[in-house]
């Protein structure tokens, strides 16, 4: 939960529409490109695009610009920190020293990944570093279709990402530790339509404490657009949705249906009516040290600025950061800024919370345009 303190500096941000004047409240941390499977849906790593694919992307953050990130962000403000991007944070060759190092700062650190790495061994280094939460990403609990979208993967791969989930919530149990928290998320593709309540007795075997759902999204990629549900499709997606949730929540489970339904409800183009407000409250960092407003920034996407050259701090408010800012907070700004795709943005509830509370304060914000 943000802080008084922090909330008005944010507003203070807004108002001036262009200029921060608090650090981002949560960042997410790419620390590497590198990926242990070939999803056929995924933007980065999918054998149907090999030949679009960027190879210009450095592999691994390294761990002295992770640490002076870490010293940045802890002095700005910033609360969370995710290591999620374009490839298997695990695979990063000094994971646990970088999530030490968060944690020593004082952040609550979530980390994605696709689950193969769930040994024994790792779990452990996971529970001892402090991990808050650990988010596993599926495409499918069905483990025939979780092989039809993945080359490469069999039943064998799917089931050591269950018993891997599985074994977490033992060594929690044994050590008498809720951390990290497990969080099950499904990407919900066209194959998912027909039979989404298999999600339920998925969630049950794993002992998830959180089950999250994030829509298919193909960047305007040809190949990619075969995944994503047609509009009848989605519709029945939405029905599923509705019946799961009141069945999460007999079981107590967390989840995000609230935040999936809102984007169906506008189509995925909540951009179109609502500005864009995270670029005052979020920051995303790629392996090689560039900097960008968000993750959905496509290929040719110009980056705000870059670690290599300068400090978090001064690319915060730089030229290119007020920039977007500028056009970002007119309900018709992202349809003129080029590079990012804002289709069913994954910051769509956050946005539509902090709109509702500036509408709530339009006298107050045309009082502060009139006197500056």
């Amino acid at each position: 939960m943000a802080s008084l303190a922090y909330k008005f500096g944010l507003l203070r941000g807004l108002m001036s529409e262009e200029r921060a004047y608090v650090g981002p409240y949560y960042v997410h941390v790419d620390i590497t490109h590198r990926c242990n499977l070939k999803c056929l849906a995924c933007r980065w790593h999918s054998p149907l695009i090999e030949s679009r694919r960027d190879k210009t992307i450095r592999q691994d953050m390294s761990y002295d610009m992770f640490v002076q990130l870490c010293d940045e962000l802890q002095a700005m403000g910033t609360t969370a920190i995710y290591f999620v991007g374009t490839g298997e944070p695990m695979l990063h060759p000094r994971i646990f020293d970088l999530m030490g190092a968060a944690k020593e700062r004082g952040f609550e650190l979530t980390a994605y990944t696709n689950g193969l790495a769930l040994t024994e061994t790792n779990i452990r280094k996971l529970m001892d570093v402090g991990l808050d939460v650990l988010r596993v990403s599926i495409w499918s609990p069905d483990p025939r279709k979780f092989a039809a979208q993945v080359e490469g993967a069999s039943s064998d791969t799917f089931q050591r990402i269950v018993d891997g989930m599985a074994l977490l919530g033992r060594l929690k149990t044994e050590q008498g530790s809720p951390y990290p928290l497990l969080e099950v998320c499904q990407s919900i593709t066209q194959h998912d339509v027909e039979d989404l309540d298999n999600i339920i007795p998925f969630a049950r075997q794993t002992g998830c404490d959180r089950l999250c759902f994030s829509p298919m999204v193909d960047f305007d990629d040809r190949e990619l657009r075969r995944f994503v549900p047609d509009a009848a499709e989605t519709e029945q997606l939405c029905d599923s949705l509705e019946r799961i949730q009141g069945q999460l929540a007999q079981m107590s489970i967390a989840n995000n249906i609230d935040t999936m339904l809102l984007h169906y409800a506008w189509g995925g183009k909540m951009w179109r009516a609502v500005p864009c407000y995270p670029a005052w409250y979020f920051s995303y960092f790629r392996a090689d040290g560039k900097v960008f407003v968000c993750q959905r920034n496509t290929k040719d996407t110009i980056p705000v600025g870059d670690l290599n050259d300068n400090s978090f701090e001064e690319i915060w408010n730089n030229d290119a950061y007020s920039e977007f800012r500028g056009q970002a907070i007119t309900c018709e700004g992202l349809a003129a800024v080029e590079g990012y795709f804002c289709e069913l943005c994954s910051h769509s509830m956050n946005t539509a919370r902090v709109h509702r509370r500036l509408r709530m304060l339009e006298p107050v914000q045309w009082l502060h345009r009139a006197i500056t």
